[in-house]
């Protein structure tokens, strides 16, 4: 059965999910995969706010995004739900979903960069940064064999803390929406600049924002069942937005310095055939472990 006819049957199933959530995931990714090839060829300056704020949007609507999931979602919401045991479960189911892809990408990133003679100096510090994953929380920066690995980092820490959050009252959440952002102002225009960037905890608004949206339309009006093929299809193309991100960051680093534009373009049916080779790995991967995709549909709540 060819990739095309798997998908299609795909969007036959019934699907519980906000599709317009799915789209924004999708038109955010997009986002970054092209400012990722102009920075990465050197088009675009990294350290230059006013060349790289479209992917600072993209990356905050990312964080509202994985808010909103999580906030759809039951769990951690009912008295004594919040155990030990629960939480344990839950940063497991969190670890497999990002960590399996993260070691993945990680190591078709090393491998192509050995080959194109792009490998940084590997030390032993930076290697534990690399496989943790934690630049962004130790250093406030990016760096090692996979400098955009750090997302992995901070959507992890905020997952770790989204148990928490949940059971905060509102008015805490509120303080913490309009605090977070004016201690991320005040970084901006210090030494320590990068930090307002890389490190998680200064994504927290975002998250919660869309936690909380998330939250409110679940008790009100619940998951839909995703009506339409379009909107099917589009949710379809979300649950690959994770494998897209995977796939483009190893192929890019095949680009030169200021790489034409027809050679930037000529990568894209590749990173098409990675992803949905990544996608249908990762989820047989998920469902052996017991997280593939169909477990993490959220449910309407009773009345």
């Amino acid at each position: 059965m060819s990739t095309l006819q798997i998908f299609n049957k795909e969007t036959k199933k019934e699907i519980k999910k906000d599709w317009r959530i799915e789209l924004a995931r999708l038109i955010s990714i997009v986002i970054i995969i092209i400012y990722h090839i102009l920075i990465f060829t050197n088009w675009v300056d990294i350290n230059n706010w006013y060349q790289t704020w479209p992917i600072v949007v993209a990356i905050g609507c990312f964080m509202y995004c994985s808010g909103n999931v999580h906030g759809l979602k039951k769990e951690f919401n009912e008295p004594g739900s919040l155990s030990i045991s629960n939480y344990l479960n839950f940063v497991k189911k969190r670890f497999i979903r990002l960590y399996f892809g993260y070691y993945l990408g990680l190591f078709m990133v090393f491998i192509i960069k050995y080959i194109c003679g792009k490998l940084p100096v590997i030390t032993p510090f930076s290697l534990f940064l690399d496989l943790t994953s934690l630049w962004p929380l130790i250093t406030g920066n990016s760096g090692g064999i996979w400098p955009e690995g750090w997302f992995i980092c901070d959507i992890f820490i905020l997952s770790l803390i989204y148990p928490l959050l949940r059971r905060l009252k509102k008015q805490y959440l509120s303080i913490i929406i309009i605090v977070v952002p004016i201690f991320q102002i005040m970084i901006m225009f210090s030494p320590f600049y990068k930090f307002a960037y890389f490190f998680p905890f200064f994504w927290t608004t975002e998250f919660i924002i869309g936690m909380l949206f998330g939250d409110n339309r679940s008790k009100h009006i619940g998951i839909p069942v995703v009506n339409g093929q379009i909107k099917k299809i589009i949710v379809k193309m979300g649950n690959r937005v994770w494998p897209l991100y995977l796939a483009h960051m190893a192929l890019i680093s095949i680009l030169p310095l200021f790489a034409p534009w027809w050679m930037c373009v000529s990568l894209i049916p590749f990173i098409l055939l990675l992803t949905e080779g990544y996608y249908h790995l990762l989820n047989k991967i998920y469902n052996l472990t017991g997280y593939g995709y169909s477990t993490l549909k959220a449910q309407k709540r009773p009345n």
